[in-house]
């Protein structure tokens, strides 16, 4: 699912106006400045059919010149026969274009959707086609017929049919649903798919259509993948037809972080189902950029720039390709020509037929990382190291930085030197001084794109050259003589056969809550003695993991951990917990979490001048009656008051469930079964962890301390 959400040429106008544009020219900054919008025809020196781009058949010369191998062609049902199942529409992706493609070596894959008006009888582009229970080669059974002529006329042109799309986008209101059925209505048409493809063409693939993962998990509700592959199971006729698919496809834009874990996710789904001879495909990946000067796109969810489009694409085909995708393409070639000004625009190539830098990054891309035989992610702290084993070629070694600060990797040599590589293409040969390349990676943007990506290439591999072009000359800097920042702490050594914490001097190092950069100490020293307070509070039962290394709040030593925040008080010798909710109300963020977080606003006027301590805990504990069960499960705590505070709420009616909120957590009685709670269960909502999310934390003490890795 794609989210609603350098260069154009002067090229062929009038002489007239090539001194104004020039002179505008060295006014705008670098990534608003012209490039051609014919790059050089020749493709990358080297290539793989395995390198794809949705649409490459929309601008076939900067498919050839970026070096894409493969491409996705949507045939809409509803438009390849629109009146009726004799209808044929033979303008719809012409021969001519079509044979261009072979032509050009790039291996064409098909994706059917779209019900026709008169194949259902809703009328409705997402309905369930008539005839579907019936055998797939019934002339009653209209999705198998149309199945069967598209897998005959297409038989060794386009030998790979994707089956619908993003069937798990459930909203009726949203414009990127494209399935009305049930989960085992899908299991039947990609069962009839199957069979009516298989019987037109023997060396037909099919794939299962890809899911997004995000209508499910921001929802709450279980992934529709699972119920999918666990449909396909209960199928009766399931195993004798290879389950009906040949190969897994998901989307995943924007995060690469996500793009490593979610691939990793897909393949143990799919190992845990009984599919781990299925391969898996990225079908679409990307990170439009809502700042390109030439098409603007402010006040997209997410802010991306240019250069973030570019070093994405490189961190996510190198986590891809790590955690077991077997083939990765970019959304997409070219703009639509009709893109409006504002809409999020993902083509390596512009509607005027500019090209963006992403366009070189994918070519650098191709020219050294073909020949990918298999990949594996290291991670040191917020560095990221993928190293990919490219066979005879040798090996490269991708590395990025996820964090908002510089920080050194020493890089594991495996060759008497190296060519180091920048987004847009070589940069110079390196030398590893002791069995290390020694590099340090600048930080994050803010902290979605990964900071400025590089590449060492060993063995064959480095001696083929890509210069990087003229325009973006100087623009990538040398990460041999960056400096890394003094705040991102130097490695921890675990010590053998450690797991996930272990002891440290003075206290306890944990792993946890550090997303897979490190982690953070609790120790006891001369400064403050957390340890000794997080064992006296309850330990991991009362306070949660670490997430924050210790920093000063309102003149006193503070540390953050999922359930509590804890601030030193040195005149009494002790750490206390922060009244979270009450300091998050205090700078403004009520609105944030009841629009958000479904967390009620604390009442206003609600303890009565003059009224006595002991009073006023009376009072306000007695807003637990008011539900039984959050009640109980207030008291259920040894202390209640140390660990939760004072409510500060009623038990307000947030929809599914019921919510009071208290000084330092949130109670949440559900009225329904939800993928963490059953119906009736009471669940609580961590006030570190709700701080963080916020970013009432400072943003330094969130940066995990490293653990050496290998």
């Amino acid at each position: 699912m794609k989210l609603q959400h350098i260069l154009s040429s002067v090229g062929r106008r009038g002489g007239w106006l090539l001194p104004l544009l020039l002179l505008l020219l060295l006014l705008i900054p670098l990534t608003a400045q012209a490039q051609n919008p014919y790059p050089p025809s020749p493709p990358p020196p080297m290539a793989d059919s395995r390198f794809g781009a949705v649409e490459a058949y929309d601008a076939p010369h900067i498919a050839k010149a970026a070096g894409v191998g493969w491409g996705r062609v949507i045939f809409w049902w509803h438009q390849m026969q629109p009146t009726g199942p004799n209808d044929w529409n033979p303008h719809y992706f012409p021969d001519g274009q079509m044979n261009n493609e072979l032509a050009e070596g790039r291996e064409l894959v098909g994706l059917l959707a779209g019900t026709p008006a008169w194949a259902s009888d809703s009328g409705s582009v997402r309905a369930v086609p008539s005839g579907l229970y019936l055998p797939y080669d019934d002339p009653n059974n209209l999705w198998g017929n149309f199945v069967y002529k598209m897998a005959d006329y297409y038989a060794g042109k386009i030998d790979r049919w994707v089956i619908w799309n993003e069937p798990d986008v459930w909203d009726d209101s949203h414009p990127g649903k494209t399935w009305e059925g049930t989960v085992e209505d899908f299991v039947q048409l990609q069962k009839v798919a199957y069979q009516a493809a298989h019987a037109a063409n023997p060396n037909v693939k099919l794939h299962l259509a890809a899911t997004t993962y995000w209508w499910d998990v921001q929802y709450g509700r279980p992934l529709y993948i699972r119920g999918l592959l666990d449909a396909i199971n209960a199928e009766p006729e399931a195993a004798a037809n290879n389950h009906f698919f040949d190969v897994g496809t998901f989307h995943i834009y924007f995060h690469p972080d996500q793009v490593y874990e979610l691939t990793k996710l897909y393949r143990d789904i799919f190992d845990e189902k009984g599919f781990a001879d299925k391969p898996l495909w990225i079908n679409e990946t990307n990170a439009p950029p809502s700042e390109d000067p030439l098409h603007p796109a402010p006040g997209l969810l997410f802010d991306v720039t240019l250069e973030d489009q570019s070093y994405f694409l490189m961190q996510a085909w190198a986590g891809g390709l790590a955690a077991g995708a077997e083939r990765i393409s970019l959304y997409k070639t070219r703009d639509e020509r009709s893109l409006p000004i504002g809409v999020e625009p993902y083509g390596l190539m512009r509607k005027d037929g500019s090209v963006r830098p992403v366009f070189w990054t994918y070519r650098t891309l191709v020219t050294y990382l073909s020949g990918y035989q298999s990949a594996e992610m290291h991670r040191e702290g917020w560095a990221r190291r993928v190293t990919v084993n490219r066979g005879d070629l040798g090996r490269t070694i991708v590395v990025w930085n996820q964090g908002l600060h510089a920080q050194e990797m020493r890089v594991p040599a495996n060759a008497g030197d190296g060519l180091l590589v920048g987004p847009f293409g070589m940069l110079k040969r390196i030398s590893p001084a002791n069995g290390f390349y020694r590099v340090v990676l600048p930080g994050s943007r803010n902290g979605q794109v990964g900071g400025i990506p590089y590449m060492i290439v060993e063995g064959a591999g480095s001696s083929v050259d890509l210069p990087v072009p003229a325009e973006f000359a100087g623009v990538i800097p040398d990460p041999q003589t960056l400096e890394p920042d003094p705040s991102v702490l130097p490695p921890i050594i675990p010590p053998p056969n450690a797991g996930d914490d272990w002891a440290i001097a003075g206290g306890r190092f944990f792993t946890q809550a550090g997303n897979n950069a490190g982690g953070f100490a609790v120790v006891d020293n001369a400064e403050a003695g957390f340890w000794s307070a997080f064992q006296r509070l309850g330990g991991l039962q009362n306070v949660g993991y670490p997430i924050s290394q210790r920093f000063v709040y309102e003149g006193f030593v503070t540390q953050a951990f999922q359930k509590l925040v804890l601030q030193w008080r040195p005149e009494a010798n002790t750490a206390y917990p922060v009244n979270v909710f009450d300091e998050l109300s205090e700078r403004g963020f009520d609105s944030q979490l009841l629009n958000f977080r479904q967390t009620p606003p604390p009442l206003v006027d609600f303890d009565p001048p003059g009224a006595t301590w002991d009073e006023i805990v009376a009072a306000r504990q007695a807003l637990l009656d008011e539900n039984a069960a959050i009640r109980a499960r207030y008291f259920g705590q040894r202390d209640p008051m140390t660990v939760y505070g004072l409510p500060l709420t009623h038990a307000e009616d947030m929809g599914n469930h019921y919510a009071l909120r208290t000084q330092r957590a949130v109670f949440q009685q559900w009225k329904e079964e939800v993928p963490w709670a059953a119906a009736g269960e009471v669940t609580i909502a961590n006030g570190g962890d709700i701080a963080k999310e916020l970013g009432w934390l400072p943003e330094a003490a969130l940066i995990a301390q490293p653990v050496a890795g290998p």
